[in-house]
This record gives structure tokens, C-alpha cells and sequence, in this order.
């Protein structure tokens, strides 16, 4: 089984790239996906509502595709109603996006909601961030008991990654940004390969890269079978597909 843990569509607000859900369905048929978690792109850079409205919508007519809820937790009235509803609407985790806008890990009203998400028993997807972000993830965020998903950790920063996963064991790192050979030994070897999770970032960037880092890395086949399916399957805190 081949699930992708980092997937959107929708419109961009910064540049013309096609992100249409269209085009993700094609990526993901023309690499044989078999689950995939998405979020509408309207919801990170417009509206969190309506496009969490848009990501249950399109999930519910694609049953291969999981729905990831995303807040802003700037607007604070009604962002916890909104934790209530898309978890009761059968989202699968939320996703939160600091870097893109614009306010820190450290943050009262972000905090409040992931208190509240680790509640109600979801997960939560941040990125990876500059140096130090993925510290205060570990720090901050962790304690509260939610699985955390760090997307987007590069070269840059996977050695932070790896040590927050060793002291974090419900922190489950992203790999689509993984690019250097024997880095996902490494970061396995240094943490648990059960907290690596293949993720592709598509359809903004080529499927191909992520995949086949996977496909060669010098693992043992269940430590691939974990990477590519039952390690989001963990982090979801699903035993096994439907």
C-alpha cells in the first residue's frame, strides 16, 4: 500500500502552478496512490472555513482522499467551533500554517487549539520551520499528547528533526524534502524508522523525488512497507486501512 501524507489542491494566491484537484488525481493515479491526506489550498491562504468546507466536499466524492482541516488561529472567534465540527465531519488531522501566515510556534491561540485537538484525539501536520521551530514544536506542542507531523524538514535542518523525534516519540517527520542519500537511515537510526512518513508535497512539486528516496534507501522491507503506508497509519492512530 502507498499513502501520500502531504497533498493539497485549490487555487494559489501567489502564483499560476496548476494545484487543481484534477491534477492531483492524476498524479496520484499515474503512481498507483492508494490513499492520500489533502487540504484545500483555499483554506491555508483565503478562508479556513469554506475551504475546509471544500476539503470535505471533494473527500467525500474521492474516498482515497483523506480530509486534513486547516486554521488560522489569528481570527480566534470560532476557531474552536471549527476543531468540533471538522473533527465531527471526519477530518483526519488538522494543519496549521505558521510560516506562510505569519505568526510563531508560541503562540496563546494556537496553543489553545492544539490543547484542544489532542482532545478530541486527532493529530496535528506543522512545518518543519527555521532553526529552533521544530525545538519548540517538541517543547510546546508535544507535551499536550497529540501526534505531530513535521512536514518540509530539508538538509537544513533533518539533524534537529531527528533529535526532537528522540526525545519526542508522538513527533513523525515529513520526508519529501529528504533528498540527501542515507539521510533517512540516518534520521531512523538516530530516532525510531517508525516515525518516518512519506509525503509528497504534490502537486506542488514532482512526486518522483520523495518516492524514490524511499523506494532506495537501504531499509529492510518492513522498515519501507512502515515508511510508505503503516507509519501514517500511526500517526493517523489507525491500525489499518479501510
Amino acid at each position: 500500500m502507498l499513502i501520500d501524507a502531504n497533498t493539497s489542491f485549490g487555487l494559489s494566491a501567489t502564483d499560476d502552478t496548476d494545484y487543481t484537484l484534477p491534477r492531483l488525481l492524476a498524479v496520484l493515479d499515474q503512481h498507483s496512490v492508494d490513499l492520500a491526506l489533502t487540504y484545500s489550498r483555499r483554506g491555508r491562504d483565503y478562508d479556513f472555513l469554506t475551504g475546509n468546507d471544500e476539503t470535505i466536499a471533494v473527500c467525500r466524492a474521492n474516498p482515497r482522499l483523506w480530509p486534513v482541516a486547516t486554521i488560522d488561529p489569528r481570527r480566534l472567534i470560532g476557531c474552536r467551533d471549527e476543531v468540533t465540527r471538522c473533527a465531527e465531519a471526519g477530518c483526519v488531522a488538522f494543519r496549521f500554517f505558521p510560516d506562510v501566515q505569519g505568526w510563531p510556534i508560541v503562540f496563546r491561540p494556537f496553543l489553545d487549539l492544539c490543547e484542544m485537538i489532542a482532545e478530541v484525539g486527532l493529530p496535528i501536520i506543522l512545518p518543519a520551520g527555521g532553526p529552533g521551530q521544530q525545538t519548540l514544536i517538541g517543547e510546546r506542542v508535544a507535551p499536550y499528547g497529540a501526534n505531530i507531523l513535521i512536514v518540509g524538514a530539508g538538509y537544513w535542518c533533518n539533524g534537529e528533526t531527528a533529535a526532537v523525534m528522540a526525545h519526542c516519540p508522538n513527533v513523525f517527520a515529513e520526508c519529501h524534502l529528504v533528498d540527501t542519500p542515507g539521510t533517512l537511515e540516518t534520521m531512523g537510526q538516530h530516532a525510531s524508522f517508525e516515525q518516518l512518513v512519506f509525503g509528497s508535497n504534490s502537486p506542488e512539486v514532482a512526486f518522483e523525488p520523495a518516492y524514490l528516496m524511499g523506494v532506495h534507501a537501504d531499509f529492510t522491507p518492513r522498515q519501507r512497507e512502515a515508511f510508505f503506508a503503516g507509519n501514517v497509519l500511526r500517526f493517523l492512530g489507525r491500525e489499518a486501512a479501510p
